[in-house]
C-alpha cells in the first residue's frame, strides 16, 4: 500500500487491480462510485458529477463529451463494459456508494438526490448488486482507502468509517 494516493478527480473513472493508491476526496452532491468484481480481481473507481447526460447535452459550459464519466448514467455503463471486456459478468460485480449530499441549503437543483437515484437505477439496470452506501446528508465525505478486500474507509463528520 502506498502513502501517497492518487486522488480520482470529478468526472475521472480508473480500472486497475490494485486500488490501495487511490482515494476519492471532497464528495459533495458528486458519487465515489467503487465496482469490483466478487474475485476482487479487478475495481473500478469513478468521480461523477451529474445524473445523466441527456439532461446537460443542450448546455453549454456544463455538457462536456470528453469526459463520460462525469456523468453517473455513463460512468455505470461504461464500468461494465470494461469489465465485460475483460470477461466478467454483471452477475459477479459489487459496489459501492459514496456522496450524493446535500451540502448547500439553497440548492433547489438537489444534483445529490439525482445523482443517488441515477446511480441505483443505472446499477439495478444493469444487475450490479449494491453492497453498502453512505449517501445524502449535509456534509461531504471522502474516501480515504480503497481496500483489495472490497471494504474502503471514509471520512464522514471527522470519524473514519468502515463500509
Amino acid at each position: 500500500m502506498s502513502l501517497s494516493r492518487k486522488n480520482v478527480k470529478m468526472g475521472e473513472l480508473i480500472i486497475t487491480d490494485n486500488p490501495e493508491d487511490l482515494s476519492l476526496l471532497g464528495l459533495g452532491s458528486c458519487i465515489g462510485l467503487i465496482v469490483y468484481d466478487s474475485n476482487y480481481k479487478l475495481f473500478a473507481v469513478a468521480h461523477t458529477m451529474l445524473p445523466e447526460i441527456h439532461a446537460y447535452k443542450d448546455r453549454p459550459g456544463i455538457f462536456d463529451p470528453t469526459v463520460p464519466a462525469k456523468y453517473t448514467d455513463v460512468a455505470v455503463k461504461l464500468i461494465v463494459k470494461k469489465f465485460r471486456d475483460n470477461g466478467i459478468g454483471n452477475g459477479n460485480l459489487r459496489a459501492k456508494l459514496v456522496g450524493g449530499g446535500q451540502i448547500f441549503e439553497r440548492d433547489i437543483i438537489r444534483v445529490g438526490e439525482k445523482n443517488i437515484a441515477s446511480v441505483k437505477n443505472e446499477l439495478q439496470e444493469e444487475g450490479v448488486k449494491i453492497e453498502s452506501e453512505l449517501v445524502g446528508g449535509n456534509q461531504g465525505v471522502s474516501v480515504l482507502h480503497i481496500k483489495k478486500n472490497g471494504k474502503i474507509d471514509v471520512k464522514k463528520d471527522g470519524k473514519i468509517v468502515e463500509i
